[in-house]
């Protein structure tokens, strides 16, 4: 940043002079582009270094605040990671020497995988942060299927559990002994079952919902 601002400040006319030279203007512009790039990278590890300080003193929050303040971090950081890439995408090797190039280059691919990534992050913890219920209470109903006796979904859904959740924390969680069983008979509607099941079944029950993928 001091580089930056010694060139803007005091001496633009010395600057602008130089990137009109053939050839050294090019590696002047590209010194300077590698100079923001390594200003952008600094704040943005700024951003996640004191995002990892305010959660490790966090730990009576819930698991949604905690996921909360990580994303918020880690979007802060996200644009100066993409300056920062931009800077380095407009950087020919030649610039950084001879010895350096290959190394440089594969540092131009790495950051920008890490870069994907670390919006993959952002987009998981706000998915995340949903389905733990974090703006509201959120019940799950999770499915146990039997694979020795085969379903379009991979068996015969055998028992199952009713979860409800709330700010990263299980509030409640139902699993009746008697599994797909316990609910024959309770269906208010009666619904015809597929053809082939009617063989054995007159009603289409909880346990066959799993008949068609």
């Amino acid at each position: 940043g001091t580089v930056i601002d010694i060139f803007d400040t005091k001496h633009p006319f010395l600057f602008s002079l130089a990137t009109l030279i053939p050839g050294f203007g090019k590696k002047i512009g590209d010194q300077m582009r590698l100079v923001q790039a390594g200003h952008h990278v600094s704040l943005g590890n700024t951003y996640l270094l004191k995002g990892l300080d305010v959660l490790q003193k966090m730990e009576q929050e819930s698991l949604t605040a905690r996921m909360a303040i990580a994303e918020d971090h880690v979007s802060r950081a996200l644009p100066q990671y993409q300056m920062a890439l931009e800077q380095i995408a407009g950087v020919q090797s030649a610039s950084v020497g001879a010895n350096q190039s290959e190394i440089f280059l594969e540092f131009q691919s790495l950051f920008a995988v890490f870069v994907n990534d670390m919006r993959d992050v952002a987009d998981l913890l706000s998915a995340l942060r949903l389905l733990f219920g974090d703006e509201q209470p959120k019940r799950y109903l999770v499915l146990f299927q039997n694979e020795h006796e085969i379903r379009p979904t991979g068996g015969f859904i055998s028992s199952f559990a009713v979860i409800d959740v709330q700010r990263g924390r299980l509030t409640n969680v139902e699993a009746p002994g008697g599994g797909s069983y316990d609910l024959q008979g309770q269906l208010p509607i009666y619904h015809l079952p597929p053809a082939p099941l009617r063989l054995v079944n007159g009603r289409w029950e909880f346990q066959d919902i799993n008949w068609f993928a």
